[in-house]
């Protein structure tokens, strides 16, 4: 007779072969299977008749596991039923195109048959379907298995509403563009015609009248009118150079939005100190600022363990491993990050000493985990490799591949910004934003913070524990909604604290 958790692991074997990353029927499942594996985590409903396979235990209801499948059900649960007769509408294609990560509330889409329909799905999203023969787009573009349209279709056919009220994806997209002629190419075969005049004006409104021009003479040479219209609410940042990727581009676009929040709500650095005294007062902050950031991470420390893990001592036991070797693993890389300041005040410049540095914080940080066998030294080298996801939040980092073109852009944000506050405050969130690292990346982020910071004379500052709802709650204010004066304030007001 099998034992309990043989049958477990077999039951779990057959619901694996059967699922699509994830993503099962129930047809495919036994009613005995499926009772079990709901009973004991590893199921969770989508809808009627769909299944989410996934690790059981999670803290925050299952919010992570299913913003990171809910493409993953879009796409199986769209081809089970459609085959190859459906599309993302064009708001939601343009969405992907510009390299907008965010849990959307409802996703679109047109099909070439059936009927309307509004699907309900877990943590207050839905799948709105409707039919639309005529205007399903003969050609697609498959992007991890959902069928968008192409750039050009999806500018041309998306409400002008889009434009005001999702500027950013507007404005990526149309810097996306490879030729203005591919746009006059689908308008002519395609239409609509009266989503030209939109995109001309919005070109303009970027700065790039030479596409702008492009488009509306190939309009004009075929014959065809149209009426230039400025579509933005607000004029976008003119940022010039087509980016190398869309993510490169909303960090850009990020950047330029919000740095003018931010810059409002600071205020000029103090008077500066010796570099010295400097570093006396950041020795002074640094058991404070690792017991702060690593109880913000969820680590079970306590000023008294951080102590003994720095002055060498304390006998620890296998139930404390876990805290322990993170509590080491910071104080090194604090030490690391010092040697960072300490060449800032030296002179060198603070983005350059974060490129350069960067790399040594995070492989210095998870070094105790090498040693205690549990991380391969190759795993600390470059960043992360894998889709990551934040618990309880509806961003979803950009994919692995993504991270080097957004990385790069945020170092040359970094570069160019003149402002110290804006560097650590928009350094900070952008980098938590891309989540380069499989894991650290709030711990890193606030170490990149306190480097910038050092180099405009502002003090170490301490995130204090006691704030970490609020802390979190303006991350997700400034990933989702674009709103970064909170997020602006609250590290101000912890600046001035005195950490």
């Amino acid at each position: 007779m099998a034992r309990p958790h043989e049958t477990l692991a077999a039951r779990l074997s057959r619901i694996e072969a059967v699922a699509i990353d994830g993503v099962v029927k129930s047809e495919f499942m036994t009613r005995r299977d499926r009772e079990v594996l709901l009973r004991e985590g590893w199921l969770s409903r989508i809808c009627r008749g769909w299944y989410l396979l996934h690790a059981p235990g999670a803290r925050d209801g299952g919010s992570v596991a299913w913003f990171g499948s809910i493409q993953a059900f879009i796409r199986v649960y769209l081809s089970d039923r459609f085959a190859d007769g459906w599309c993302l509408s064009a708001e939601a294609s343009l969405a992907i195109h510009a390299g907008n990560t965010q849990v959307p509330q409802q996703v679109v889409a047109i099909t070439r048959s059936g009927g309307s329909m509004n699907l309900p799905l877990p943590h207050e999203t839905s799948l709105f379907v409707y039919p639309d023969p005529l205007h399903l787009p003969e050609r697609v573009e498959v992007r991890d298995g959902l069928r968008i349209m192409e750039l050009p279709e999806a500018l041309l056919r998306v409400s002008a509403a889009f434009f005001r009220t999702r500027e950013t994806d507007a404005a990526i997209a149309l810097r996306m563009v490879r030729s203005p002629l591919d746009v006059a190419r689908v308008a002519l075969e395609r239409g609509p015609i009266d989503g030209v005049g939109r995109l001309v004006g919005g070109w303009r409104a970027l700065g790039d009248g030479v596409a702008a021009d492009s488009l509306g003479r190939a309009m004009e040479e075929s014959g065809r009118s149209f009426v230039e219209t400025n579509p933005f609410a607000n004029p976008p940042p003119r940022l010039g150079r087509r980016p190398a990727s869309p993510y490169a581009g909303r960090v850009a676009e990020l950047w330029a939005r919000m740095r003018e929040g931010v810059s409002e709500t600071w205020e000029p650095p103090p008077p500066r100190v010796p570099a010295d005294e400097y570093l006396v007062e950041l020795d002074g902050r640094a058991e404070r600022d690792a017991w702060n950031s690593l109880s913000i991470e969820g680590y079970r420390v306590t000023p008294e363990l951080i102590k003994a893990v720095r002055e060498g001592r304390g006998v620890f036991d296998d139930a404390t491993q876990r805290d322990r070797l993170a509590a080491s693993g910071y104080l090194r890389a604090q030490r690391s990050v010092r040697a960072s300041v300490a060449a800032v005040l030296d002179g060198q410049d603070a983005s350059d000493v974060v490129r350069r540095d960067l790399d040594a914080w995070h492989s210095t940080m998870f070094s105790p985990h090498v040693e205690a066998g549990l991380l391969r030294r190759p795993q600390l080298l470059g960043y992360r490799r894998q889709p990551v996801y934040i618990l309880g939040s509806r961003h979803v980092p950009p994919p692995h591949d993504a991270v080097p073109d957004a990385m790069e852009e945020l170092f040359g944000q970094l570069r160019d910004e003149p402002l110290a506050s804006v560097r650590a405050v928009l350094g900070h969130f952008v980098f938590t934003w891309i989540h380069p690292f499989a894991d650290g990346n709030g711990r890193l982020g606030r170490f990149l913070m306190n480097v910038q910071l050092a180099s405009g004379g502002y003090p170490w500052t301490v995130v204090r524990m006691e704030n970490r709802a609020e802390y979190m709650a303006a991350l997700e204010a400034a990933s989702v909604e674009g709103d970064i004066r909170s997020f602006a304030a609250l590290l101000r007001r912890e600046l001035d604290a005195g950490g």
